[in-house]
């Protein structure tokens, strides 16, 4: 699985994007983007934090 991660003490101007995706500045956020059907982008699916969210990343991962 491809993916793209964005340390916000090396690009601070990251932060703003965060912010507008979920809604806060907490991380680690994971943000799962699917193509509908047409190939347009569906709405994001945004999970805050890892622990607390490890059976729905697995789930979306198919592990």
């Amino acid at each position: 699985m491809s993916y793209i991660e964005y340390d916000l003490t090396k690009q601070p101007h990251k932060e703003e994007d965060l912010i507008k995706i979920t809604g806060t500045r907490i991380v680690p956020a994971f943000v799962f983007k699917n193509k509908s059907l047409l190939g347009w982008m569906s709405k994001p699916k945004v999970l805050i934090g890892f622990e607390q969210n490890i059976g729905e990343i697995k789930k979306i991962l198919k592990i």
